[in-house]
């Protein structure tokens, strides 16, 4: 079984794999703090949705925390849901 911290990133580097994110200047980081449990697996920590401006800057347009996360369907959600977050606020992203 895949682990929970491997899944996540796998899925972020699908995510931004795509063409719009390539195009578009997006990235996504994991918090220092991101781990499983070594107990039980779950994981905790968070995400730094960015998106970079004409000048190159990167800026955090979004921040999404979780905090044990035990199974791969409730993780794909929370990163469904940070990512709607993200590419909803397109509008109000740097330039």
């Amino acid at each position: 079984m895949e682990a929970l911290i491997d899944r996540l990133q796998r899925k972020l580097a699908e995510a931004f794999a795509q063409g719009w994110a390539r195009a578009e200047g997006l990235d996504a980081l994991l918090d220092p703090d991101t781990a499983a449990d070594p107990a039980s697996g779950a994981l905790s920590g968070g995400i730094a949705f960015r998106v970079t401006d004409r000048a190159g800057l990167w800026h955090v347009v979004h921040h999404a925390r979780m905090e044990n996360i035990a199974d791969p369907v409730a993780l794909d959600d929370w990163l469904a849901g940070g990512l709607s977050i993200f590419l909803m606020k397109h509008p109000t992203w740097p330039r």
